[in-house]
């Protein structure tokens, strides 16, 4: 599986050339701190695994994605966060359906059909399609933050754009923890 900084390399080499036409789709530098940190942690009421808090703090995700998969498009990916993950009027249709936000779960990105949520207690990473319930369809896809980052920037990476990519699935899912047939990896690498 490929490093970070390769990842960040090779998404450098494939998408400056297409700035200011198309942005959004590199790992750049965060200007997050950790006072930013604890004021959202203090927002919501939950406290932030440490290895997804150091990514916050290494790369920006206000305006990241890579494939099909958004962080976010606002430039402010702890707003975001906020406004996608509290409770209350401001959230009409909250991912969690009725009743309050699962105090251990956050939404952290957003594709068609997939929404991406943080389990804060065990630092792991699962999904669930639109339309379900995550209580009930949510599979666990990474054991944590950066091997759900690093295996992304792999498959979107390495994939073969004519198809075939179920083995890449396999191997990314079982490196971060996801298994093998993990529907979201075979999505994402088609």
């Amino acid at each position: 599986m490929l490093e970070i900084t390769e990842i960040q390399t090779r998404l450098e080499d494939q998408f400056l050339p297409l700035e200011p036409m198309l942005t959004g789709f590199r790992l750049l530098p965060s200007e997050v701190t950790q006072d930013d940190i604890e004021h959202f942690q203090h927002q919501l009421n939950t406290v932030l695994p440490e290895q997804f808090e150091s990514m916050l703090r290494r790369f920006d995700f206000g305006r990241f994605t890579i494939g099909p998969i958004a962080f976010c498009n606002t430039g402010d990916f702890l707003a975001w966060l906020c406004e996608n993950n509290q409770d209350g009027s401001a959230n009409e249709y909250p991912w969690w359906g009725s009743g309050a936000r699962p105090s251990d779960l956050l939404l952290i990105a957003n594709s068609d059909p997939y929404a991406v949520l943080l389990n804060c207690k065990a630092g792991l990473v699962s999904v669930f399609k639109h339309g379900e319930s995550w209580n009930d369809h949510m599979i666990v896809v990474a054991d944590a933050f950066e091997p759900f980052i690093r295996g992304l920037g792999t498959t979107f990476l390495e994939r073969n754009e004519q198809g075939g990519n179920s083995s890449l699935a396999d191997e990314v899912s079982n490196e971060v923890g996801g298994g093998r047939g993990n529907a979201f990896w075979r999505w994402f690498a088609k």
